[in-house]
């Protein structure tokens, strides 16, 4: 009869562990799913800094089911032999991931031209984050948030409520995204240009101030016609270099 017990146990014992293989497995196929399969680099570029440092921007494609379909990263090595410094990364819908990289003083400055993201090095040597969407009609306890990621005031944000208004319908309480980044280096002025409606644009310009540190408003105006495809209207200037990712296909107005 204990034999019979024993054994009875060992039986439910292997059921157990067979239960659990079975639960284990299935969580890590979930996980898979969720996470995706490891993103696969398909394209790098590097470049070499008139200060001696070097950028290099990688290029991943991403097939799992949730997520964006391409993410892109930054590094930056100060000088040869110095540590790669992570400056920054962000997703994209689609495989433009061009980007322009500008030398002002002791700043550089990465501006991909279709992100919500600016990156800039300040003068202290260490990367800054900011994130250029806008609240929107969004209530004013969300606005700290919006301005901890844009490093403006909420006094400027609240600056731009008037444009959140759009002809033939209302702006709802979601969040306004960038569609066209761009930088003028000689006046460090970036220039933001959103898309609200079909009838609706405005861009911003913010200054980037020599310590790299914060962005500053410097007020909305009304961007030039508007056209489709995107176009690069800020005029190129000496210390900013245009990185293509892929045949971007741009149209570009600059002279």
């Amino acid at each position: 009869m204990r034999i019979v017990k024993i054994t009875l146990l060992i039986l439910m014992l292997l059921a157990i562990v067979a239960t659990l293989r079975a639960v284990a497995s299935r969580a890590i196929a979930a996980a898979k799913v969720l996470v995706g399969e490891p993103l696969k680099e398909v394209v790098r570029r590097r470049v070499d800094l008139s200060n001696g440092g070097t950028l290099e921007v990688r290029g991943r494609s991403y097939n799992g089911p949730h997520g964006l379909p391409y993410a892109w990263d930054i590094t930056y090595r100060p000088a040869p032999g110095a540590n790669v410094e992570e400056a920054g990364f962000w997703g994209g819908g689609d495989p433009s991931g061009d980007l322009a990289v500008c030398e002002i003083d002791k700043l550089v400055v990465v501006v991909p031209f279709q992100s919500h993201s600016l990156f800039v090095r300040g003068a202290a040597g260490h990367w800054n984050w900011f994130d250029l969407t806008l609240p929107g009609k969004a209530p004013a306890e969300e606005l700290p948030r919006y301005a901890g990621g844009s490093k403006l005031t909420v006094e400027e944000l609240h600056r731009l409520e008037p444009l959140y208004d759009t002809p033939g319908r209302s702006l709802g309480p979601g969040p306004v995204v960038p569609y066209l980044m761009q930088f003028a280096a000689a006046r460090r002025e970036l220039l933001v240009d959103y898309d609200l409606s079909f009838i609706r644009r405005f861009r911003l310009r913010l200054e980037a101030p020599a310590d790299g540190e914060r962005l500053k408003l410097l007020g909305p105006t009304e961007p030039p016609a508007k056209t489709y495809p995107l176009v690069l209207d800020v005029p190129r200037e000496t210390g900013c270099t245009t990185v293509e990712m892929f045949q971007s296909g741009w149209t570009s107005a600059r002279p």
